[in-house]
């Protein structure tokens, strides 16, 4: 059973994970919240049948064409997700404003992957070339997040790899029971606290840092972090890090001297 998981973008030339545990590398991309249907891998094949003159029968099947894909629903609405989505098409920010203009859809190959915890394993799945082949349709209403539907086709390397797959244990079921309820919490009682709180008028009063990565969209979606956070505490600072959704993997140095220096 699939719990929870994460899917990443990345440049074709990008260096690859080599087993479950690596950090995706700096260039890499979340592609942020996936909707509860998961991903989806289908592997098709055309085959053509050799029939014997004696009888007619089919003596032997072979495969003519064959294909792997991976599906899942984007229901976050970042600029990386636009981009997959609109083929061939840019965010453009300037000013604090974003804009999409929208092309015809052209060659776009990427590096995909895919983390996904599966009961108290860790299985991590790398597409080393891949693109969108297909798209669902968009749908603005007003009860439902908006959903883009992907659909990558992986592409065969030199040798035929379309897909690498590796499996990283995660043993100890207390620490998958942690993982979720931290998201669980997020979602539920942390934020009725936060509520409760600001009805109340509560503000953190003591030194407050920070810090987050600046290649995983949170800007683009949110605006500054340091203003959102100042209608939250009377004492704050901090910065971007040039890093992917992981800082702590990605650039622990530089997050070691900023948590030094405050």
């Amino acid at each position: 059973m699939a719990i929870t998981g994460a899917a990443y973008v990345a440049p074709l030339d990008s260096t690859k994970p080599t087993d479950a545990a690596t950090p995706w590398p700096d260039t890499a991309t979340d592609i942020g919240w996936i909707s509860d249907d998961g991903i989806t891998e289908s592997n098709s094949a055309d085959t053509t049948e050799i029939k014997g003159w004696q009888g007619g029968q089919t003596v032997r099947k072979v495969i003519s064409s064959s294909e792997v894909t991976y599906k899942f629903t984007a229901i976050e609405t970042s600029k990386t997700v636009l981009e997959l989505y609109h083929k061939g098409s840019k965010v453009v920010t300037t000013s604090g404003k974003s804009v999409l203009a929208i092309k015809a859809p052209g060659p776009d190959r990427r590096q995909f992957g895919f983390d996904v915890i599966d009961g108290n394993s860790h299985v991590r799945i790398v597409i080393p070339d891949g693109e969108v082949s297909e798209t669902g349709d968009i749908t603005y209403k007003g009860d439902e997040a908006i959903a883009y539907e992907l659909t990558v086709t992986a592409y065969p390397g030199a040798d035929g790899t379309v897909a690498i797959k590796w499996r990283q244990a995660t043993r100890d079921p207390d620490v998958v029971r942690a993982m979720l309820e931290d998201y669980r919490a997020g979602l539920t009682i942390d934020r009725q606290h936060e509520e409760t709180d600001r009805n109340a008028g509560k503000r953190i009063k003591c030194p407050t840092l920070i810090l987050w990565s600046l290649r995983d969209n949170l800007e683009d979606l949110h605006g500054d972090p340091v203003a959102i956070w100042r209608r939250w505490a009377t004492n704050i600072r901090g910065h971007g890090i040039d890093a992917g959704h992981h800082v702590a993997e990605q650039a622990p140095a530089v997050l070691a001297c900023a948590l030094a220096d405050f």
